[in-house]
């Protein structure tokens, strides 16, 4: 009886259920703590893609235009006050009488601020814009002219480039934008003004005038001149004794510059460092 019992015992079914058998690829394990989501990385904005690694925005405050009769005294006091050179009345008069160089000339103007310098975009004259007698001031410009001469090789060129050389292998008339002055006054030279100006220019130039090179005269003391063209690709190519007949030392470095496709697209040069001596 008690083995019966027993048996019984042992053969009944049991009463706690066993779980079914799932595959292991069915069962979704949970983390202990929450998996931290990726942090979304931000774009760029596409003005800051698009600009060039030494390109510096102008402030928001700037304008830049060409030089009017209005603005021609400043023109010349800024002149006066960083070239100790003289001009003669015809260097300005050429600014008004001859198209081509009132086409590649441009100062830039500096506004009290953003707002007046948006309205004073959109009107023609400089005085009573909004009615408000403010006139910006002329802080940087540049003047230049067209040398129609070919513009030389690097030295010790092999082949000449694609944009200076004819199918029949010579040498095309490709004209020199000649920067004739350049300056900005000292407490506004941070704001890359001058590379600003000189690089519409020079994009200008290469559409409307074909030019093949940039080039200009640079006092031989001014050290620092020499070096900010030579960070923007210029190149010395020789000293001319006597060239400031007033100065100590008299002579000038010549400085060129080929132009190239990101020239055509009018990208900037970068910080100045300004005071450039150039050709009466």
């Amino acid at each position: 009886m008690q083995q019966s019992s027993l048996s019984a015992w042992l053969n009944k079914p049991s009463s706690v259920k066993q779980p079914p058998n799932i595959p292991l690829s069915q069962v979704v394990k949970g983390p202990l703590l929450p998996k931290p989501q990726p942090q979304a990385i931000p774009e760029a904005t596409p003005s800051i893609v698009r600009q060039p690694l030494l390109r510096h925005p102008l402030p928001p405050n700037v304008t830049v235009s060409s030089l009017t009769p209005t603005f021609l005294p400043a023109f010349k006091r800024l002149l006066a006050l960083l070239l100790p050179i003289p001009y003669h009345d015809k260097f300005f008069d050429a600014i008004f009488t001859d198209p081509t160089v009132a086409n590649i000339t441009l100062v830039a103007l500096w506004h009290k601020s953003a707002s007046a310098a948006a309205s004073y975009s959109q009107n023609t004259s400089p005085q009573g814009y909004n009615g408000t007698p403010a006139i910006p001031t002329l802080v940087s410009a540049v003047r230049c002219k067209i040398l129609e001469t070919t513009f030389p090789e690097p030295p010790n060129a092999k082949s000449k480039s694609s944009s200076n050389r004819a199918e029949n292998g010579t040498t095309t008339a490709k004209p020199t934008l000649y920067i004739s002055t350049l300056a900005t006054l000292p407490a506004y030279q941070s704001h890359a003004l001058a590379s600003t100006l000189l690089q519409t220019l020079i994009a200008r130039a290469v559409k409307e005038y074909d030019i093949g090179g940039v080039s200009a005269h640079v006092w031989e003391a001014n050290t620092e001149a020499r070096e900010w063209y030579r960070k923007r690709g210029f190149r010395e190519c020789g000293l001319e004794e006597g060239y400031y007949r007033r100065l100590r030392p008299t002579g000038a470095v010549r400085i060129v510059r080929e132009v190239g496709v990101r020239d055509l697209l009018g990208e900037g040069f970068g910080q100045e460092v300004e005071g450039v001596m150039v050709e009466q």
